[in-house]
């Protein structure tokens, strides 16, 4: 079973989905990477050459070291390696090696990854302890809910409760919290309390197992969420995993 992150964020007032792809546990030893048919070697090096080209055209746009700018610029690296990651039809690829494919690519998702997580982790501490929407703008904080969200687990807690203030005093979007606190939930092997991760099973995506489903929709809504069977509908319409 593949863990992905299907974690619902608010843009103005469209929603959307960020996904992660599992973290491989380790290097692969180069003869896995050698013994890739073409095809699937193609797949992981489209992958490489798009987040190295959207790292060099965000390096080449940058002209501002604000806090602010190196947040946006984080978050829009975050988005690029995804999509780029995802924008790929794994499931055309041979069974046999797919997984191995789409773990070899994900590393160099994970390399962004570490290294928003650094550079982010540098920059001035906020006084509230979260870059809120107030302080930084909207962009910028949501950025931030990006890179920590892919970070390691302890970092996501370290921030969880900052997080968790920010979205009770409705200062940003409540799914950030949802989908940090679930990511958390889900990674530790508990069920989720909002619904907002999802797993590949036998190749399509499913919704992972939550705690009190009976009262799934009113915890949402305390966050301001779309009802759950909407999120559910989007979750069975994505492409195989």
């Amino acid at each position: 079973m593949i863990r992905v992150l299907v974690g619902a964020l608010l843009a103005a007032s469209i929603s959307a989905a960020t996904m992660a792809w599992p973290s491989p546990s380790g290097a692969a030893p180069q003869s896995q990477a050698e013994a890739l048919s073409p095809a699937s070697a193609a797949a992981v090096e489209r992958v490489r050459l798009a987040i190295q080209q959207a790292e060099a055209d965000l390096m080449r746009a940058s002209t501002d070291d604000a806090p602010e700018a190196r947040l946006i610029e984080m978050g829009r690296l975050d988005r690029a390696a995804r999509a780029a990651l995802m924008r790929e039809p794994w499931h055309l690829l041979d069974p046999s090696e797919r997984s191995r494919a789409r773990s070899q690519a994900y590393r160099y998702v994970r390399e962004v990854d570490v290294r928003n997580q650094t550079a982010l982790l540098a920059l001035p501490p906020p006084a509230s302890g979260w870059w809120s929407p107030d302080e930084v703008g909207f962009e910028a904080s949501s950025a931030a809910f990006l890179v920590i969200q892919h970070a390691d687990l302890a970092t996501r807690q370290r921030f969880l409760p900052a997080l968790e203030r920010e979205a009770m005093a409705e200062r940003i979007p409540g799914e950030q919290f949802a989908a940090m606190s679930d990511r958390a939930d889900v990674e530790l092997g508990k069920p989720q309390r909002f619904g907002t991760q999802a797993v590949c099973e036998a190749g399509r995506f499913v919704v992972a197992p939550i705690s009190d489903e009976e009262s799934l929709d009113e915890r949402r809504a305390r966050l301001k969420m779309q009802a759950f069977a909407e999120f559910e509908a989007q979750v069975a319409a994505m492409p195989p995993c």
